[in-house]
């Protein structure tokens, strides 16, 4: 009996960006054929010691793995509510009698953690009708993101303070520090961009009074 090669094989990540508690696929391309033969051995498996996922479309967990099948010389997994312990791993696709092995890595390009409430802490200092600073925490994120405040038409950029790697995460701190005139009566959004996607993390309204306002308020009283 012949074997095929590995060259034959690959296996590779679909899915463009992965999300915790979201799906991912993998699919597995056997190259050189038209069609899936659905009476040969097709399995999915996990880690070096080669943890059975799926074997010819019986599940080991139905609520985390399903097996899609193509007409073409694809077959694949998907993987449902993504945690830390499904990347970072090995995962190996068999068809026939031959394996072919892939690290599911992540990176900055295939990758987000974006910021939620129990992990997002803002603190804003408003020193007078002309300055404040505004200083924000994640406690859980990735990338790395690029945060910015918008005013009226001005567009004010945060610095970063601090990183912090923390198992696959990063906890960072950003600080604003704003001296350039007069913004009452305005609204202010802070943005976060995380990877591809733009995050509303805040918005204060209006997030400086203005002094007439007041005054006006307390001559009617």
């Amino acid at each position: 009996m012949i074997l095929e090669p590995l060259c034959m094989f690959s296996l590779t990540l679909e899915t463009q960006t992965i999300k915790m508690g979201e799906s991912i696929i993998l699919i597995c391309t056997v190259h050189g054929i038209a069609k899936i033969n659905p009476d040969v051995t097709r399995q999915f498996a996990k880690g070096s010691n080669g943890d059975l996922l799926c074997y010819n479309g019986h599940i080991t967990q139905t609520s985390k793995y399903e097996e899609i099948l193509s007409d073409g010389n694809k077959f694949g997994l998907m993987i449902n509510n993504v945690t830390e312990s499904d990347v970072n791993s090995i995962y190996q696709c068999r068809y026939r009698f031959s394996t072919v092995k892939q690290m599911i890595g992540i990176n900055e390009m295939n990758f987000e953690y974006g910021p939620t409430a129990n992990t997002t802490f803002i603190e804003f200092n408003n020193y007078d009708n002309t300055s404040f600073e505004i200083q924000i925490n994640f406690t859980k994120i990735f990338p790395v993101p690029m945060c910015s405040a918008q005013m009226k038409n001005t567009e004010l950029q945060f610095k970063n303070t601090s990183i912090m790697e923390e198992r696959i995460f990063y906890k960072v701190s950003f600080i604003l520090v704003y001296v350039d005139g007069d913004q009452c009566g305005t609204d202010l959004e802070i943005i976060c961009k995380v990877g591809r996607s733009s995050h509303p993390i805040k918005t204060f309204k209006p997030f400086q009074e203005c002094k007439c306002k007041y005054t006006k308020r307390n001559k009617r009283k």
